[in-house]
């Protein structure tokens, strides 16, 4: 006669191995978008936390002997490196962008916004202005503070790291006065 244990023992076998890996794949593959989507998030948080120290260092360093093209480099590597995250910045950052060259806008004039500009060559000298340029420099390194906490963050917390808009932050610290 026929016993049906020789058959199921070994189709168990086969079932709970075939499952076995068809889990650990899945958790593989799973772990292995999770390290690509950090190692993305911290290739692009470097990059932009770079750019941002090169400006808030020129915005530290800078007088009113600088020069519209002496700002369209350190500007445009900032705004191209917030540019180049966007795709994956938390909702509560996209802004950042838009917030820096703000910011840089109050201090600089027009300078900060050269990408309306036409003809860049003859871009003239910023309107200076020593308050709204340490307002600038301040709220950069609240950009690169957030940057860095995006940065550092467990993939899950990553996407609830937000900062505040330039507006909102000159109003928080008290330095925003309508005329």
């Amino acid at each position: 006669m026929f016993d049906i244990s020789t058959l199921i023992a070994p189709a168990a076998t086969v079932v709970a191995a075939g499952l076995g890996a068809y889990f650990s794949g899945r958790v593989g593959q799973q772990s292995a978008e999770i390290d690509a989507r950090r190692a993305r998030r911290h290739e692009l948080a470097d990059t932009a936390i770079a750019s941002a120290l090169a400006l808030r260092t020129a915005l530290h360093e800078s007088d009113s002997e600088w020069a519209g093209r002496d700002w369209e480099r350190v500007l445009g590597n900032t705004y191209d490196a917030l540019d180049a995250a966007k795709p994956v910045l938390p909702r509560q950052m996209l802004h950042l962008r838009r917030s820096v060259r703000d910011a840089c806008g109050e201090a600089l004039g027009v300078v900060a916004v050269f990408e309306l500009v036409d003809i860049r060559e003859q871009l003239e000298p910023p309107e200076f202005d020593p308050r709204w340029t340490e307002y600038a420099r301040d709220y950069v390194g609240v950009a690169i503070e957030v940057l860095q906490r995006w940065r550092e963050a467990k993939e899950r917390d990553a996407v609830t790291v937000g900062a505040p808009t330039y507006d909102d932050w000159l109003r928080s610290t008290g330095r925003y006065h309508r005329s």
